[in-house]
């Protein structure tokens, strides 16, 4: 079964939440993606160390966050 109702909503009748990218996220990551390879880079991620990486963590702390997907809203 398939909602757009909140998700404390459809927890109480027993359903799960899930949260997909919009089609216009994925297609941003992929543009950049691109565009990247284009210059002759290759972003790895699974070589990204997230536990030592201070300047996303300086990012984060700043609350500058707009249209960081999933970090940009208030909440």
């Amino acid at each position: 079964m398939v909602t757009q109702f909140d998700m404390k909503i459809v927890e109480k009748i027993g359903l799960v939440k899930f949260d997909f990218l919009g089609l216009r996220n994925l297609t941003v990551i992929a543009s950049t993606l691109d565009l990247l390879r284009r210059q002759g880079l290759t972003p790895r991620i699974s070589r990204t160390s997230i536990s030592t990486d201070s300047a996303t963590y300086r990012l984060l702390a700043s609350g500058d966050t707009t249209g960081v997907f999933q970090l940009e809203a208030p909440g």
